[in-house]
């Protein structure tokens, strides 16, 4: 936005983690495990949306995740995968 790269959005207790990389995947859980750690904060693990943007659904199968398919709302922004989603 604004030609700065934005990672982490927060509002009350909704996080969105936006990464660039597959390889960002597990520093962010171990990240996550961490903080759960020092302050009893963890992550639900059934409110989690986890989402594809672009060519890396070849990873889907890598992590122990539930991908999403079609557009997601977070924040009141919307993000789909295609532009027939939107």
């Amino acid at each position: 936005m604004r030609n700065r790269e934005i990672k982490i959005s927060q509002l009350a207790n909704d996080t969105t983690i936006f990464l660039n990389n597959t390889e960002s995947i597990q520093p962010v859980m171990d990240t996550l495990d961490t903080l759960y750690l020092f302050s009893g904060l963890k992550q639900n693990m059934d409110k989690t949306q986890d989402f594809i943007i672009g060519k890396h659904n070849q990873f889907k199968n890598t992590y122990n995740l539930t991908w999403r398919e079609g557009p997601i709302k977070t924040l009141g922004a919307s993000f789909c995968q295609t532009p027939e989603d939107n």
